[in-house]
């Protein structure tokens, strides 16, 4: 018989919120596959960098606009979500890099 230890959705959100979350546990909660959760990891200041150049990847628009808006994000972070197709993120990515539209 196997059994599932899987959380629920607002578990894993409620981890992917709390300081006490070590980075290891915000790598693979940035692979989970509601986009609440890695937006949550995306707008953690302790996020780590290559975690933040993997979400710079996502698909949803949440997640980008958390990762942007994350004062802790670098520049090359920034430089990726500087060619978003998304138009507010490549706005506020190259705002917050002073590259001029």
């Amino acid at each position: 018989m196997a059994f599932s230890f899987s959380r629920s959705k607002a578990e894993d959100l409620a981890r992917a919120q709390d300081p006490a979350t070590v980075p290891a546990d915000l790598v693979s909660l940035a692979l989970h596959k509601d986009d609440a959760v890695r937006a949550a990891v995306a707008a953690r200041p302790d996020c780590p960098m290559a975690t933040m150049a993997v979400l710079a990847q996502d698909k949803d628009g949440g997640v980008l606009e958390a990762l942007v808006t994350n004062q802790s994000v670098s520049d090359h972070v920034l430089q990726l979500l500087a060619d978003s197709r998304r138009g507010s993120v490549k706005s506020a990515a190259r705002r917050r890099l002073g590259i001029s539209a």
